[in-house]
């Protein structure tokens, strides 16, 4: 596995004028560096436009395509950038965690009265800490809801030539599912994975989403 950290993030540059297509290059640029020829690319929420972008520009290097909770052209929303300033910081972040877990919650695309079971709230917890620090994320956090996300309206989904599976979950607070089922529709022969319940974390199914994941690059030969 091959785990880059993208354009803002812990340690990695944030060039004038990026878009998912450079990052989208910078991936090409890395597998030339370790030699590999061709690989199966998996985005998670912001993580989707780059490999989308992988995907129609290095089609041949693509040997599938794999969206989990990904932003994908439809509805979307954010805060204003000047308060979006103000609340990615470890301050703020730590105030919501600590004193307002629930709202927390629901910045995390959890859904509204959702009710973890134990197994469940670690995953939570280990994700909320897998968040800190912050400051070194921050330019990649802006990037992604200014520039990275709303990118992804005018993707031309139906151009899109690789094996492709969309896995979102219906309660999904963050990547809304009608957005998952449309981009299914228009990516020619892409599989769409419906989980019930779960968020944007798509807790609860996961030994279904590994499976599943199997399933398709074993049938798509991509492995």
């Amino acid at each position: 596995m091959i785990a880059p950290s993208r354009f803002g993030y812990l340690g990695s540059s944030l060039p004038q004028g990026a878009l998912p297509a450079d990052q989208a290059d910078a991936y090409a640029v890395l597998l030339d560096a370790l030699e590999v020829e061709r690989a199966a690319v998996a985005g998670f929420s912001a993580g989707g436009p780059s490999v989308i972008q992988f995907a129609l520009r290095h089609p041949d290097r693509t040997s599938g395509l794999i969206l989990f909770g990904s932003a994908l052209p439809g509805k979307a929303g954010g805060p204003p950038r000047p308060v979006a300033q103000l609340l990615f910081t470890d301050l703020m972040f730590w105030t919501l965690k600590a004193y307002l877990p629930t709202l927390f919650l629901r910045c995390l695309g959890m859904p509204k009265g959702f009710r973890p079971t134990p197994d469940q709230w670690t995953s939570i917890v280990e994700s909320e800490e897998s968040l800190f620090p912050i400051r070194p994320r921050k330019h990649g956090l802006l990037f992604d809801q200014y520039v990275s996300n709303p990118d992804v309206q005018g993707y031309p989904l139906e151009q899109l030539s690789v094996p492709t599976l969309i896995v979102n979950a219906r309660d999904d607070g963050l990547s809304a599912f009608e957005n998952a089922a449309s981009a299914a529709e228009r990516i020619p022969g892409a599989e769409l994975l419906a989980i019930d319940h779960g968020g944007h974390m798509l807790l609860g199914s996961e030994g279904l989403i590994v499976r599943e994941v199997a399933r398709f690059l074993a049938a798509s030969r991509v492995g």
